[in-house]
């Protein structure tokens, strides 16, 4: 699966470019759709972030 989301935020100047996210997430107990939670923990999921 591959999904692709667009996110609108003021440049930061302090930020070098590009970015990633690492998260570890964990869907709710018996949830079936979002919300979806970060939690501490080894990461299980990377989203790239462009300029």
């Amino acid at each position: 699966m591959h999904k692709v989301y667009e996110a609108v935020a003021p440049l930061r100047e302090d930020l070098a470019l590009p970015l990633t996210g690492r998260h570890r997430l964990q869907d709710p107990t018996g949830a079936r759709h979002l919300p979806v939670r970060a939690i501490a923990g080894e990461p299980n999921a990377q989203t790239p972030r462009a300029t």
